[in-house]
């Protein structure tokens, strides 16, 4: 906040006033891209040179996560503006958003506008997330029986089919053959009719 002794012909007696600001008016910049903070005199350019001293915080580091052209701001005489650029390191590490704040430590040769300058940009992660890639694998197992018979060894595998068929269709015949009850009439035999009526007197016979 301090300020220098600058000339005060370009100003009409007064120190030079300074802002800051951002150059772009998108504040996030990815990893690998710059930013460029500018140092504007408001009205008429000063005759001298302006030296304006910057302070760099936020949750972004200096040296780790970005970088500057330089730590202060000059603006020679004639000129209405000055600048630095901030350049994002690429780094491999997956992060959330981390901020630079610029504030103005001191002005030799002039003050700050309203003696409160600052500006705010944001570097923002281009490292996606790696996928895990997993397969997983369903096996299906199928449990077979065997019926071994005593069948010869020699041939053995075409007679056992053999005998699977045939006891198949016999089974197969069992179910599929309906129960039949077969009734028999009672057989008469007339010998023992004829020796029955030879018995009988002509008194035990009646109409």
């Amino acid at each position: 906040m301090s300020t220098g002794g600058g000339s005060n012909t370009g100003t009409g007696g007064r120190s030079p006033q300074i802002t800051l600001e951002v150059l772009s008016p998108v504040l996030n910049f990815t990893e690998g891209g710059t930013q460029t903070i500018v140092a504007t005199i408001v009205g008429h350019p000063d005759t001298a040179t302006i030296l304006i001293d910057l302070t760099f915080t936020g949750s972004a580091v200096l040296g780790r996560d970005y970088t500057v052209s330089a730590e202060s701001i000059i603006i020679l005489p004639g000129q209405t503006s000055g600048s630095i650029t901030i350049r994002s390191i690429d780094d491999r590490l997956i992060e959330l958003r981390e901020s630079i704040i610029v504030d103005v430590e001191l002005v030799t040769g002039g003050n700050e506008l309203n003696d409160f300058q600052q500006a705010t940009v944001f570097i923002v992660d281009n490292d996606a997330p790696a996928f895990m890639m997993t397969s997983t694998s369903t096996q299906t197992t199928t449990t077979s029986s065997t019926t071994v018979s005593n069948a010869p060894v020699n041939g053995s595998s075409s007679v056992l089919k053999s005998q699977l068929a045939t006891t198949s269709n016999q089974e197969d015949d069992q179910d599929s053959t309906p129960a039949v009850v077969q009734t028999e009439d009672p057989e008469i035999d007339e010998r023992s009719i004829d020796k029955t009526f030879g018995l009988l007197s002509d008194d035990d016979l009646w109409i």
